[in-house]
C-alpha cells in the first residue's frame, strides 16, 4: 500500500521477484529479524 492505495498484488513469489516495494519491505523485515536472532544467540 502507498498513500492508502494498493500498489501491488500477487503471491509472495510474484511480488518478491518484482524487486519493488514488497521486496524492499520484506528484506528489511527479514534482516531485522536475523539481527535479533544473532544478538540473542551471542548473548546466550
Amino acid at each position: 500500500m502507498e498513500k492508502g492505495k494498493v500498489i501491488e498484488e500477487g503471491t509472495h513469489e510474484e511480488l518478491y521477484d518484482n524487486e519493488s516495494t514488497y521486496h524492499e519491505i520484506f528484506n528489511a523485515m527479514a534482516n531485522s529479524l536475523n539481527i535479533d536472532k544473532i544478538t540473542n544467540t551471542l548473548n546466550e
